[in-house]
């Protein structure tokens, strides 16, 4: 008995540390102590690691590094033995998701990931219940990534999590030509990306302005040398010039930001002449290093256009943020893209409802009226567009997933004298959420 005792005293010690403090509240709350109140140590180093590299993005190999291991306070643990723990875990989650799917409605959303040249697809579902991570996959022949390919892979997730093709309400992607082509493949409403949507609206819009933007981005380039750094230093500015982002534009905002930030320093370069002395063969012949900063500094002139383009920009900055928002709804992207096309008319043709970008427009409206209770306001088209969601759900019987798969055969207005303030802008946006 004495020895039973101790070998359970030094388990609880080794294997659930703080047992005590759990001990004392149950006696406290004068009810029993049960096993469930204990987490194994092994178990729990086991999800520490796991929430390690999959959240942190740390690779296998940082799990055998010894100074990553003398550096985190987890328990040692392997590559091999957590890769298989993570294979055992992810067995043990499946069957708990396909209960929680059974018999609900549900949305596709999927999107495209490319890192170190190789394109995966991440595949996330939509239910009352909340969104649920499946699978981020690579696809095996990357010189084919047809809608085709597509669908038999999203056909491959629905059977695996025993999720009913006839439940499926819409895919929600971004607004590419082969998303497109799947959603009128396999007969889903299309709910597009709204940020994508907007950031391919902004860069439009900015075109107008390349020439100005171009110099401020090559302005930025020349300030990025060791030399013109420290002379910023030198006289009190510790910033550091920014890059463009080639695929978001709200890069393009943070360049202007910056060179407002840089503009009171700027009058170090009056005299600047020096150019590049080593140029790869390449260059091309209006190549920034070939020209001194001089020629990039902003007359008087420029820089009022760079500011009223930044007022402007800081607008459209506040809009991307939202859009990029967890509670983002069909209605505040309504309201956030219906006041952008008040203050700026000319991206009305990209931001309406109807707009050519949009794949199922009928859908997005008909969604939007029933958020907004306006159901008697649907029109014939909408009805039969929103009829998936507003049915009840299907349920199977079946082990299986049934035999039914996914797969199947502007005028502009003149613009207003003054522009709002990004402040009033939010409000705007904020009053229109509320109503």
């Amino acid at each position: 008995k004495t020895a039973g005792y101790t070998n359970l005293i030094n388990h609880l010690a080794s294997k659930h540390s703080g047992y005590e403090d759990v001990v004392r509240q149950c006696m406290r709350d004068k009810r029993s102590v049960t096993m469930d109140m204990f987490v194994d140590q092994d178990a729990l180093s086991t999800h520490q690691w796991m929430n390690l590299v999959v959240n942190k993005n740390f690779p296998f190999t940082a799990v055998d590094d010894g100074v990553v291991r003398s550096a985190i306070k987890y328990n040692s643990m392997n590559s091999k033995t957590l890769k298989a723990r993570m294979v055992a875990t992810m067995e043990l989650v499946e069957p708990c998701l396909q209960e929680e799917f059974k018999g609900e409605k549900f949305a596709l959303v999927f999107d495209g990931v490319t890192d170190g040249c190789e394109h995966s697809l991440a595949v996330f579902v939509a239910t009352r219940k909340g969104i649920r991570f499946l699978t981020l996959a690579s696809f095996g022949d990357e010189k084919s990534m047809t809608a085709d390919e597509h669908i038999r892979f999203l056909d491959m997730v629905l059977n695996q999590y025993k999720l009913e093709a006839n439940n499926l309400i819409a895919i929600v992607c971004d607004n590419m030509e082969t998303n497109k082509a799947i959603s009128r493949r396999i007969d889903s409403p299309m709910i597009g990306c709204a940020a994508h949507r907007f950031n391919l609206a902004v860069k439009e819009y900015v075109q107008d302005h390349r020439a100005l933007i171009k110099k401020v981005y090559s302005l930025m380039r020349k300030l990025k040398s060791v030399k013109r750094r420290a002379l910023l230093k030198e006289n009190g500015c510790k910033l550091k010039p920014v890059p463009m982002h080639e695929l978001r534009w709200s890069g393009l905002h943070r360049i202007m930001k910056r060179y407002m930030q840089f503009h009171p320093y700027l009058h170090l370069f009056d005299r600047d002449r020096e150019v590049d002395r080593y140029l790869p063969s390449d260059a091309s012949q209006d190549d920034a290093r070939r020209f001194p900063i001089v020629d990039f500094l902003p007359t008087p002139s420029e820089h009022c256009d760079i500011v009223d383009l930044l007022e402007d920009m800081n607008i459209l900055e506040f809009s991307t943020r939202r859009l990029q928002e967890a509670d983002l709804t069909l209605v505040t992207v309504r309201d956030i893209f219906d006041e952008v096309a008040v203050e700026f008319p000319e991206l009305e043709g990209r931001l309406k409802m109807d707009a050519q970008i949009v794949e199922s427009c009928d859908f997005e409206a008909g969604i939007v009226k029933i958020m907004k209770g306006q159901e008697h306001s649907l029109t014939s088209r909408e009805k039969k567009s929103v009829s998936r969601p507003l049915c009840p759900p299907l349920e199977s019987e079946a082990d299986e997933c049934p035999a039914r798969h996914i797969t199947s055969e502007a005028n502009s207005e003149p613009r207003p004298k003054r522009r709002r303030t990004t402040q009033e802008f939010q409000n705007a946006v904020t009053g229109r959420s509320v109503a």
